[in-house]
């Protein structure tokens, strides 16, 4: 789980789907901002996705 602060928009993330099985989704993405609830990541696109923070962690996690 991340804590994102301002400082963290444009930092790299992973995401990785629950469970273990074969085929379980891991993708890299870029913040670009966040709310109370929510982690907005772009993945491959350029429309980013609501994530929950629980499923995020730091790509390079003491890159700051």
């Amino acid at each position: 789980m991340i804590e994102p602060k301002p400082t963290d928009i444009g930092r790299k993330v992973i995401y990785r789907e629950h469970g273990d099985f074969p085929g379980r989704k891991v993708e890299e993405g870029i913040i670009t901002s966040f709310n109370a609830s929510y982690v907005f990541v772009r993945y491959a696109g350029i429309t980013s996705a609501a994530t929950l923070r629980e499923d995020l962690e730091w790509a390079q996690p003491d890159a700051r």
